[in-house]
């Protein structure tokens, strides 16, 4: 409903995604167009909300996803939202599906498993150092383990593993 009119990222007039028998304006229908918007129904969110938007999506109007959002945030309900510059409706970039894999994984540990909150819950990340942020995760997630000392008395071996025989 909310992109009525305007021109998507992608090109396309934000009615595109109609059917063909869906000719009518939002004027003409008003109550079918409130009845389907999400915003419409904010209020009755309850269960925290982890989305993503990104700017380059040609399925959905990015404005539309920032709408939900505001709209959300205004109501005070628990809404986080993730935005990968450059990005389509779904993710291309690795370096941006491991880091939204990541933030999920956290976002669910949080809400579902009472794990702490991580800071970019909490206090949230500026756009402006979203890709700052992102490369010092990935990093810190890319560094090797240090390898485990030997244990046992010398010898070489395998430290006290017992080895496959080879067949």
């Amino acid at each position: 409903m909310e992109d009525e009119g305007r021109l998507q990222a992608n090109g396309q007039g934000g009615d595109h995604q109609r059917r063909e028998d869906q000719r009518l304006t939002p004027l003409e229908v008003w109550d079918a167009y409130t009845r389907n918007s999400p915003v419409r129904w904010a209020a009755n969110v309850k269960t925290p909300l982890l989305m993503l938007a990104n700017d380059k999506d040609g399925a959905v109007d990015f404005t539309q996803g920032i709408e939900y959002y505001d709209t959300l945030r205004r109501l005070g309900k628990p809404v986080v939202l993730l935005e990968y510059p450059g990005e389509n409706h779904g993710l291309a970039k690795l370096p941006n599906m491991r880091d939204y894999m990541e933030r999920m994984k956290e976002f669910f540990d949080h809400y579902l498993m009472a794990e702490p909150a991580p800071d970019w819950l909490e206090n949230g990340i500026p756009l402006s150092k979203m890709q700052q942020h992102i490369d010092e995760r990935l990093k810190k997630d890319l560094k090797p383990a240090p390898a485990p000392a030997p244990k046992g008395g010398g010898g070489g071996g395998s430290g006290g593993v017992p080895q496959a025989p080879l067949l």
